[in-house]
């Protein structure tokens, strides 16, 4: 753990200028500095810096923040790993908290069998170059799949010697030891015997983010039943199977300039696409595609197109990944290739022009995808056309953004000729149940982490879908209060003077009233980071009347935090000198102080308008599910309260009209 104090320093000392200006050559424009965008492609200049602010953002593809965000949207770093890059940049040395001693020592041994796996990748690489006996069977095997030198070496594609424990013995020789070479799967052993686990097989090191090589897949290059044509690494305290992607760590700089990632299967996929220039393209290893490679990919491009073979396991294996993608909010297409190739193939076969060509015309969106597959054989069969369409809407139900779900739902009502709005209502359904079952597992997982605390209690998770249009607005109506708090929370536009003395009474701030009127009817934030990022605001309000809290937030350690206060506080246009000077001040002060009273007002009005919505929502979903005459007149008087409560807020939102 990196302590705040240490994270503050290396902020205060970072010059965003200095930061951005390394990767985006900026010039100023009156207070600011403008330059292209280093997220994503345009020709004319919306990337914008603030150095008095000390924040960044682009109003082409909205991504902001300060220096630490830039680091890690730029570098693709962790948090920690990009506090300590720009500790190193301005002379802050990053110390982490005191470790414990099972700490230390678990860091040692990761560290330790990394640097053996990085010992066994120049091993097999050696061996695949330079030995005759690895030359002629593992190079061999190389260059007739069509990889050239360059790529081998790229990649570090390697040879293990079969005879035995060669490797084994070659790293004891190193000084390595047995149990270091078991544990991570290079060695299997017995008592007195022991035998290299990719002996006599071509190696695929499997690299991490960074770049070192972390497991290996091995390939049999003789074909009998009791061979398994590939051997890759177990599970081990440096490897996680799941979270891993080959290719990644030379993709993933083409993934981030194209906002794109070609999703394949297989090692030699990823090699020959690479060698004919697809340099945007990783692969899965084999295995199902999982969420955390998933949200890996999401880390460096929105768009993923998926590139499988044509035949019926390469169908399967598309249809069973595109749920998990649109699940995670990428944007999801598919192309199969001609049935009997697969990519390498296809890549041998076909110029870089002419695969990018074939993409292009090929890529289908996933309903396009599902029902290319079955509508005509289901066209004249109702039983079929229904089942295809719920396993459509199944996964439409499962894209969390609004507006892309309701161009999915729209393209289904025309493609099954149904009506919108039912499949609108059943796609909403399906949500609400989801939404219901993803509560109990949120709940069930808290209980656990209270009956065994952790560190990962702090890290708020569950991203529930909304069940409805109105817990959509709730979430909306929390975006907004916390905006209004960011820009104007330390105003008091309610201040007024007394008639008779003269004297100025003092008000409420839009802070203060905004706690009152949450606390009065005991609100609090349905999302996560809006309640987390509101009960930190509402402390440094209290304890320190001084602090700016734009700045606070924007400048805030978290970079979560940072990213959304600048989303919510930079405006691309502000008032000119000119207006500013020439406008009457009083004329400023009272159109302001008008506007900003009464959009208070309205803002945290409607928040619990819609609150008192979902609350009767509830109270009459327990009403038609109970039989207990009381409990149902003790229902009745609460609809009836919330009612009464609706009501009233109604009639003060007519009073704040804007």
């Amino acid at each position: 753990m990196i302590d705040r104090q240490t994270i503050d320093l290396i902020l205060s000392r970072a010059d965003i200028l200095d930061v951005v200006g390394d990767y985006v050559s900026l010039r100023q424009r009156g207070a600011n500095w403008v330059g292209l965008c280093p997220f994503h492609n345009e020709k004319t200049p919306s990337f914008s810096v603030s150095p008095s602010r000390g924040i960044y953002k682009c109003f082409g593809c909205g991504k902001g923040g300060n220096a630490l965000n830039f680091i890690m949207e730029v570098e693709h770093l962790s948090f920690v790993d990009a506090v300590r890059f720009l500790g190193k940049k301005v002379g802050v040395a990053v110390e982490e908290e005191q470790q414990t001693q099972e700490q230390i020592e678990a860091l040692a041994e990761e560290a330790r069998l990394i640097e053996l796996n990085e010992w066994a990748q120049r091993y097999f690489h050696k061996f695949l170059t330079e030995d005759e006996k690895g030359k002629l069977i593992g190079l061999s095997y190389f260059t007739e799949r069509g990889l050239t030198l360059e790529t081998i070496n790229t990649f570090g594609l390697g040879f293990c010697p079969d005879t035995g424990a060669q490797m084994t013995e070659a790293a004891l020789a190193k000084g390595w030891s047995v149990a270091d070479l078991v544990k991570i799967g290079l060695t299997v052993a017995r008592e007195n015997w022991k035998t290299d686990r990719f002996r006599g097989r071509v190696i695929f090191p499997i690299h991490s983010i960074s770049g070192r090589a972390i497991a290996f897949g091995g390939r049999a290059l003789r074909t009998d039943e009791r061979t398994a044509k590939y051997v890759n690494s177990p599970e081990s305290s440096i490897y996680h199977k799941s979270n891993e992607l080959f290719g990644l760590s030379m993709s993933r700089k083409g993934i981030a300039k194209r906002d794109k990632c070609l999703l394949v299967e297989g090692y030699m996929d990823v090699l020959s696409m690479w060698q004919r220039g697809v340099d945007y393209i990783v692969a899965s290893s084999g295995t199902a595609l999982t969420v955390e490679q998933v949200r890996l990919i999401h880390r460096f491009a929105q768009n993923i197109t998926v590139l499988y073979d044509g035949d019926s396991a390469g169908i399967k294996a598309a249809e069973r990944g595109a749920g998990l993608l649109l699940e995670e909010g990428l944007a999801v297409r598919i192309v199969l290739l001609p049935d009997g190739q697969d990519p390498d193939d296809f890549a041998k076969t076909h110029s870089l022009e002419e695969i990018e060509a074939y993409i292009a015309e090929h890529e289908q969106d996933f309903i396009q995808f599902i029902t290319s597959l079955a509508l005509d054989e289901a066209k004249n069969d109702p039983n079929s056309l229904t089942r295809l369409a719920e396993a459509v809407l199944a996964k439409v139900a499962l894209v969390p953004n609004p507006l892309t779900r309701s161009m999915y739902i729209r393209q289904t009502s025309e493609l099954f000729k149904l009506s919108e709005q039912l499949l609108t209502d059943a796609v909403n359904d399906l949500r609400t149940k989801r939404g219901i079952t993803l509560q109990r597992e949120a709940a069930r997982d808290l209980r656990r982490a209270q009956e065994t605390p952790s560190e990962a209690q702090d890290e708020p998770s569950s991203d529930i879908p909304p069940a409805s249009d109105t817990e959509q607005r709730l979430d909306a109506s929390e975006r907004e209060i916390v905006e209004f708090l960011l820009r104007y929370g330390r105003e008091d536009p309610w201040t007024c003077f007394d008639l008779e003395s003269g004297e100025e009474l003092l008000g409420s701030t839009i802070a203060e009233f905004f706690f009152k009127q949450l606390d009065v009817d005991e609100i609090t934030f349905e999302n996560p980071t809006y309640r987390d990022l509101l009960a930190e605001y509402r402390e440094v309000y209290t304890a320190n009347p001084d602090v700016d809290l734009q700045e606070h937030f924007t400048l805030h350690p978290s970079p979560d935090y940072a990213k959304l206060a600048v989303e919510l506080t930079v405006d691309k246009f502000t008032l000119s000198r000119r207006w500013q000077r020439d406008l009457s001040p009083k004329m400023i002060e009272t159109s302001h102080n008008a506007y900003l009273s009464l959009a208070a007002e309205r803002i945290i009005y409607t928040y619990k308008a819609r609150v008192i919505m979902l609350r009767l929502r509830a109270l009459e979903q327990q009403l038609a599910q109970t039989e207990d005459e009381a409990l149902q007149l003790e229902l009745l008087r609460a609809i009836q309260e919330q009612n009464h409560h609706r009501h009233r807020l109604a009639e003060l939102l007519r009073r704040t009209q804007l």
